[in-house]
């Protein structure tokens, strides 16, 4: 079997190795002036490859570009305020409240349907003496809540849920979990009925039962971060 050297510059040079392509290079100037569709070269004053695709020269990029954390990391997040919600970062934050007034209405009442489940991402920054929701139904009123996950400040933050019948009759379960703060929690609540089961970080699940039944009254939008103005809320969720 022979081995057949190539040696037509125009396109491309083999007669020097029989282990490379050696495009043809030269300098922007001294670009062809008629060049074929697909045609190659490699630019000296870039030190790039390039081809002309009919109508431009074109360099191939062959470097990665480097990874700006500042970009993608905890950089444009979105603040709470019941109104505008946007969410620019891609990495580890998606909502961060303000610790006095921010909050996000998802525009979604809870069903009568008993059976449900929700899921969070949280991560307290700290915890006053006043209640601290991740989520809830209530109304400023603070007695009409069908539905509310909170962390007690009078408590030292222990984490309680709320179910009630939306008017003022609610039981109150304590699962006796308190959060670590700046530290990440994945929080998965489910509700069957008047069983309650509460999961953190894919543990054991902390089992409650309510005495008062899921309620219809005065259904209201859920709030993440916020039951009423009244509140404080210093929680970053995802």
């Amino acid at each position: 079997m022979a081995i057949t050297k190539i040696n037509t510059p125009e396109l491309f040079d083999l007669g020097a190795t029989n282990s490379s392509l050696q495009l043809p290079s030269g300098n922007t100037a001294s670009r062809p002036t008629n060049p074929s569709t697909g045609e190659w070269r490699y630019n000296t004053d870039d030190n790039k490859v390039e081809y002309w695709d009919g109508a431009d020269w074109f360099q191939i990029e062959y470097e990665i570009p480097p990874f700006t954390p500042t970009e993608n990391f905890q950089t444009v997040t979105y603040t709470g305020n019941g109104s505008t919600q946007t969410v620019d970062s891609k990495f580890d934050m998606a909502a961060n409240f303000n610790g006095s007034s921010s909050y996000i209405d998802t525009n979604y009442t809870l069903p009568s349907d008993s059976t449900m489940s929700f899921s969070f991402w949280i991560n307290v920054a700290s915890i006053g003496s006043n209640d601290e929701y991740i989520l809830s139904d209530l109304s400023s009123s603070g007695t009409d809540r069908r539905l509310d996950l909170r962390f007690k400040g009078s408590t030292g933050g222990q984490l309680y849920i709320d179910i009630g019948d939306g008017s003022s009759n609610y039981t109150t379960g304590n699962t006796s979990f308190v959060p670590t703060f700046n530290t990440w929690y994945h929080i998965v609540v489910t509700l069957n009925g008047t069983a309650i089961n509460v999961y953190i970080d894919n543990g054991s699940p902390i089992s409650l039962t309510s005495s008062v039944a899921f309620g219809t009254a005065g259904a209201r939008s859920l709030s993440l971060g916020r039951a009423g103005d009244y509140m404080e809320h210093i929680l970053k969720a995802k």
